[in-house]
């Protein structure tokens, strides 16, 4: 049996191939996917909080370790790692669903002005 869990990367994968399909929607289908996205949004906000404390905690360890403190060196230890490349990926990950969300509600006003005129 497939797992038919709805998950920010489903919700944003239909919407990409609806895109792509050019398939016209219903208003409210915009709607519904930006309440959707919004509201599963907390899940990677809560994994992005956990990245940044750990990374912050790596940074504390590497300075606390270092004779003499160099903040500027312990950043470019930090930054070159696969934890903060995994961190900066989900802060992009966020900005794009929230912009989508945004977008999606712009989207879905439009659509129902449009078809109010018809």
């Amino acid at each position: 049996m497939a797992d038919d869990k709805r998950t920010i990367d489903t919700i944003i994968s239909s919407l990409r191939e609806t895109v792509e399909k050019k398939e016209v929607v219903h208003p409210s289908w915009w709607i519904e996917a930006a309440e959707m996205l919004n509201l599963l949004l907390g899940d990677d906000q809560d994994k992005l909080f956990g990245l940044q404390q750990e990374i912050a905690q790596q940074r504390y360890e590497i300075l606390k370790s270092q004779t003499k403190r160099n903040v500027s060196e312990v950043n470019l230890i930090v930054e070159s790692t696969d934890k903060f490349k995994e961190m900066r990926i989900l802060e992009a990950k966020i900005k794009r669903i929230q912009e989508q969300i945004k977008i999606a509600k712009v989207h879905g006003r439009l659509a129902g002005d449009e078809l109010g005129r018809n």
